[in-house]
């Protein structure tokens, strides 16, 4: 839930927020982050990362995308 939220700010999230916010390492999300950057819907700022004008626009695919990556190992 953290995640989805933070994207559709237009700051984004730290991924370090990310990491205290979820108890999930950064590399979770390193796939998906690759596919959308090189689609040009995510961007990585000085570890900020926030959806481009084009990712607010398709922010339902982007997220779909992390989905998976945020479960929590049992």
């Amino acid at each position: 839930e953290f995640t989805l939220n933070a994207l559709r700010l237009n700051r984004g999230f730290s991924l370090s927020h990310y990491t205290a916010r979820t108890g999930l390492p950064p590399e979770s999300l390193q796939k998906p982050l690759a596919l959308a950057q090189r689609q040009g819907l995510a961007a990585i700022i000085d570890e900020q990362i926030h959806a481009t004008a084009l990712g607010r626009l398709h922010l339902n695919r982007f997220t779909g995308w992390l989905l998976p990556c945020l479960k929590k190992p049992p």
